[in-house]
């Protein structure tokens, strides 16, 4: 693996919420498998107080509604960040190990 890039696997829930982050992709389907299993669990509890309807819409919502999704964040020094022209600067997809922080209020 190049030492310049750091990948790891998102767990998210329903509206893209992160819900945990994981070194392998392994660890983040088992856990996604647990999670599922706990909301499907939790929805059968309540069950009798909801509609067939309600029900089904429920049981995709958390069946289908958690994902893993692999993340790939390139990582530069310094000296390759200096190396980018002003123009290149306006997407914000830059992450540059020892530099300045950005904080709101300066």
């Amino acid at each position: 693996m190049n030492e310049n890039i750091l990948v790891y696997w998102t767990v998210t829930g329903p509206g893209r919420n992160l819900i945990a982050n994981f070194k392998r992709e392994e660890d983040a389907l088992g856990f996604r498998l647990r999670v599922i299993a706990a909301r499907l669990e939790q929805l059968e509890r309540i069950r009798p107080v909801l509609t067939d309807g309600e029900y089904n819409g429920e049981y995709n919502f958390r069946r289908n509604g958690i994902a893993v999704k692999k993340v790939i964040v390139p990582i530069m020094t310094d000296r390759e960040a200096a190396d980018i022209k002003n123009e290149e600067l306006v997407d914000g997809n830059f992450l540059v190990i020892g530099g300045r922080d950005n904080h709101d209020g300066g």
